[in-house]
């Protein structure tokens, strides 16, 4: 009773928080052509979530009671608010604050507390304001083909919010560590585009604690340590059917509180895409990985790294007007494993794509801090548009309904840790259900359980579920 009263003061106060906020989403004209004008909003998102976090895939036998401790369960509430100044057709900056609270009612440990550095994880209300995003965006520079943006922005924020390289499977987020807090990182991102040449030339730095921010937690690791990320991608249009994009990054990372996830790696890849035909879209990238790397052991000495990773992706859509427009997506993930013996590590780092493989269901109950590697995944999913919407308001009305199936399996046996002597990791069924409830309003669950197979030893399955509310303003 005393956690259903807590929870419902914190709804209310969201919701107080939500109405306030209501009037802030607005556009002021700085002139009378609207070619300069100032737009600010906000957002509120609502979380409710569950997760078993029974399963770690990689290293040591953890898939134990004693390890594996209660469902985590807890109540989030993430606020922010932005504004973009637009200064001309061509020059705007854009700044974002966030504020992030949320409160425990189950967890390994001791439930919310603040004294513990690096421990709980939870915040008092209020308790701290973050820089999410700060950065000045430049178009046509000198009259040009060249953009650039320069300040803290995310890394995801391409066309249609899709990766900017790739297929993502490097650059998922640059925060992998903060659980859908912030994603971002600090740099310059420059863009030239021809008719069929794109170029993108990235320099990128972020610190492991982000201690730049007005108030928040200063020991709250966001990221795998100091990271350093230099290169860029030409991607080319041979054809409507045939593109491809070839890039080369380097990655640093300085691991200044544990001393475990020091690195240094040169990163090659090239990705081949394209529409095959209108309703039918294809994308395989293919990526090597050479330089040091410490494989996560305290003070370990530096490993030769030669992991690779190779992701396919096939997407099947139906004609106009079908009913629920279904999109069959097929995908096919390899992340090289280690071999063992051999004195350098085989394996696949992740760099900065913690969730590259998920939205965030996988991430709990079977990944084990994000340490992608040794992976064989065959995933599909269908996306269908149940309830179509009011499109000249909002959307209001959509209904978008995606069940899935990944089956996972481990490259290579003999580095299993869950001491079962196979290499079948398991099976993980997802469902993700998202309501555009009204103009301002979304709804979503999202909800996966996976299936162990013998890979672990004793089998035991593990179930996530996240209910969640935002409120855009």
């Amino acid at each position: 009773m005393l956690i259903m009263k807590k929870m419902t003061v914190l709804v209310a106060m969201a919701m107080a928080t939500s109405g306030g906020w209501a009037q802030a989403g607005t556009t002021i004209k700085l002139d009378k052509e609207g070619t300069r004008k100032l737009e600010i909003g906000a957002d509120e998102q609502l979380r409710v979530e569950n997760y078993s976090r029974a399963i770690m895939m990689t290293g040591g036998p953890q898939y134990t009671d004693a390890n594996r401790g209660p469902d985590y369960q807890y109540f989030r509430m993430r606020e922010r608010v932005w504004g973009k100044l637009t200064l001309s057709p061509d020059i705007f900056v854009y700044g974002r604050l966030a504020h992030r609270w949320q409160y425990y009612t189950s967890r390994p440990g001791i439930n919310n507390i603040n004294t513990v550095p690096q421990g709980a994880s939870t915040w008092r209300f209020p308790d701290e304001v973050v820089l999410d995003n700060l950065y000045l965006n430049l178009d046509k520079v000198g009259g040009s083909n060249w953009s650039l943006r320069l300040g803290r922005f995310d890394l995801t924020d391409g066309p249609k919010n899709d990766p900017v390289f790739g297929n993502g499977m490097l650059f998922k987020d640059g925060t992998g560590r903060d659980g859908g807090r912030t994603a971002g990182m600090d740099g310059i991102l420059a863009t030239w585009k021809g008719e069929k040449d794109t170029i993108r030339l990235a320099g990128l730095y972020g610190t492991q604690e982000d201690w730049i921010s007005p108030l928040n937690d200063k020991e709250r690791v966001v990221r795998r340590g100091d990271t350093w990320v230099g290169g860029g991608a030409w991607t080319h249009t041979f054809a409507k059917a045939f593109k491809t994009e070839a890039y080369f990054f380097h990655f640093e990372i300085k691991d200044p509180l544990s001393d475990r996830e020091n690195a240094q790696l040169e990163v090659p890849g090239l990705r081949i895409f394209g529409d095959l035909h209108p309703l039918v879209d294809y994308s395989v990238e293919y990526a090597r990985q050479f330089g040091t790397y410490q494989n996560n052991v305290v003070g370990g000495p530096m490993k030769q790294a030669s992991g690779f990773m190779l992701d396919a992706r096939l997407n099947l859509k139906t004609p106009e007007g079908t009913t629920w427009q279904p999109v069959l997506k097929l995908q096919y993930t390899l992340f090289s494993g280690d071999h063992g013996g051999t004195g350098g590590f085989e394996g696949w780092h992740p760099v900065l794509g913690d969730g590259a493989l998920y939205r965030e269901e996988c991430y709990y109950i079977i990944n084990g801090a994000g340490r992608w590697t040794n992976l064989h995944q065959y995933r599909a999913s269908l996306d269908m548009t149940v309830l179509p919407g009011d499109a000249k308001r909002g959307n209001v009305g959509k209904l978008q309904v995606a069940p899935g199936w990944a089956s996972l399996h481990a490259d290579r046996g003999e580095t299993g840790g869950g001491l079962g002597g196979g290499t079948h990791y398991g099976e993980m069924p997802t469902l993700f259900v998202d309501y555009q409830v009204t103009k301002w309003w979304k709804a979503s669950l999202q909800t996966a359980y996976f299936i162990a197979g013998d890979y672990y030893k004793p089998s035991r399955n593990g179930a996530w579920v996240r209910l969640e509310m935002t409120f855009t303003f």
